[in-house]
């Protein structure tokens, strides 16, 4: 009973530094989508990615609804596919 109440202690501490680490992401992406998104519509133009290279050459396949701007879900993917 003790061992099993051990293990439940260790497995709830890795899952709560799992949760902050997320969080942590998460207000990095909002902090660097915010960074690119000068004018403050809450999505990135061509023009704005062309500040970092690699979003520039991939913008096109980013760009899922074709619109010319990328929203923070379209954003998220590319972060997500670099790390």
């Amino acid at each position: 009973m003790i061992r099993q109440l051990g293990w439940l202690i260790v497995l709830a501490a890795a899952l709560g530094m799992s949760t902050a680490a997320v969080a942590a992401q998460a207000d990095q992406l909002d902090a660097k989508f915010q960074e690119l998104d000068k004018d403050s519509n809450g999505k990135v133009s061509i023009n704005e990615a062309s500040e970092d290279d690699d979003l520039f050459i991939a913008f096109e396949s980013l760009d899922k609804d074709r619109d010319g701007e990328l929203t923070k879900e379209e954003f998220a993917s590319y972060r997500a596919a670099k790390e």
